[in-house]
């Protein structure tokens, strides 16, 4: 007996099928919940490792290959990949189906933990992220007017954004584009080599005269008094007079261990820009 006549010859049970599979599609349609982005667990994680000022070579030798000797024993890794930028580290890590990401997660952070010793001073701590896709954004929002792109980015920043960080259902907001000031230092590579310098050494020296730091408390009576040492930049003049190596003093042959300063204006270019 075909389905046809199985309808004629029961229009009621039809009937109630049809009037069962309409309940059930408004029923679907009103309380299924839809996501474009369903909670699904890839076997990918990437491992991010920042090193500043560093180039890629030296990313490449200092961290790249440190990251992969110490990862490349983890269980259930299918495949591995790097790439070295300036001042930055990725490695990618693909599994094979089944293994739980959540617990490959906690094994990479164990292997770093192990390496972390060996690698350079002045790298920041690994991040390791696990790709989710619920986790992409699902809306952009354009922003433009009569004003500069970075006053369009501050206001992006400190009111727009904030403001949407708020809305309820809302977990993140980022802002991309617009420009930021920053200084910038341009020097040449005939004035490094006749200096006998690299950008490396340059970038440590000028981060280690900018920090500040606490120098403890005092206590006189019944008043704390806390000491810190002020040593951030206050201009640009002040970046220009970094010491940032000595040389012997040529011209003066009665005392030739005389050292003099070499100055970050000596051999570079500084000036307000943007980035």
């Amino acid at each position: 007996m075909s389905i046809s006549e199985i309808c004629v010859k029961k229009p009621v049970t039809t009937l109630l099928c049809f009037f069962m599979a309409i309940a059930l599609g408004i029923y679907c349609t009103f309380n299924l919940p839809m996501d474009m982005y369903p909670n699904m667990k890839l076997p990918y994680v990437i491992v991010f490792t920042q090193y500043e000022n560093a180039g890629p070579e030296e990313v490449e030798q200092s961290v790249t290959r440190t990251m992969e000797s110490a990862l490349a024993e983890l269980n259930g890794l299918k495949e591995m990949n790097s790439e070295s930028s300036l001042g930055m580290s990725t490695v990618f890590l693909e599994f094979n189906y089944g293994v739980d990401i959540d617990v490959a997660g906690v094994d990479i952070r164990d292997k770093i933990d192990m390496i972390r010793e060996y690698l350079p001073k002045g790298v920041k701590s690994p991040v390791v992220f696990k790709i989710d896709p619920a986790m992409m954004p699902i809306m952009f929002l354009s922003l433009e007017g009569d004003r500069t792109p970075e006053e369009l980015r501050t206001y992006a920043e400190d009111i727009i954004a904030k403001r949407l960080k708020q809305l309820n259902g809302v977990a993140s907001a980022t802002v991309i584009g617009g420009r930021q000031k920053s200084i910038n230092i341009d020097i040449p590579r005939d004035r490094l080599e006749a200096y006998g310098l690299s950008i490396t050494s340059i970038a440590q020296m000028i981060g280690s005269q900018n920090i500040q730091s606490s120098g403890g408390r005092i206590t006189s009576g019944d008043t704390n008094y806390t000491i810190k040492t002020s040593g951030k930049y206050a201009s640009l003049e002040d970046l220009k007079n970094t010491v940032i190596s000595y040389k012997p003093d040529s011209l003066n042959y009665a005392n030739s261990s005389q050292l003099l300063s070499v100055r970050l204006r000596d051999i570079a270019d500084v000036y307000e820009g943007f980035k």
